[in-house]
């Protein structure tokens, strides 16, 4: 049981989440939480590289529960030093967030 909880591979849950990074425009993207990491993709078809779009490192984040004005929670999560959270990404060094803000609406 505690190997599977720290294996990089163990999917914990998945499902779509409403993300707005520093340049506060709200994406929907399909999600894969690990132990340890938040895997940010296009769509369902993770399995092709070409739809990834970054990786949230959560052992070096805080999170800060944020009001929602719709059904569900909302939430921050940061550097308490204002480093970078996303993992390096080759292709993806032009963008490196130090902060995203999560919002979970739960669809009635």
């Amino acid at each position: 049981m505690i190997s599977a909880i720290q294996d990089p591979t163990t999917i914990v849950m998945s499902d779509w989440l409403k993300v707005r990074t520093t340049l506060k425009q709200w994406n929907k993207y399909y999600c894969e939480l690990r132990p340890g990491s938040l895997y940010m993709y296009k769509n369902q078809k993770t399995y092709k590289p070409s739809n990834w779009v970054g990786t949230v490192m959560l052992k070096m984040c805080e999170v800060l529960e944020r009001p929602s004005k719709k059904g569900g929670f909302c939430f921050k999560l940061f550097h308490p030093l204002d480093h970078p959270i996303w993992a390096p990404k080759v292709d993806f060094h032009l963008f490196c967030p130090k902060q995203i803000f999560l919002n979970f609406i739960l669809d009635n």
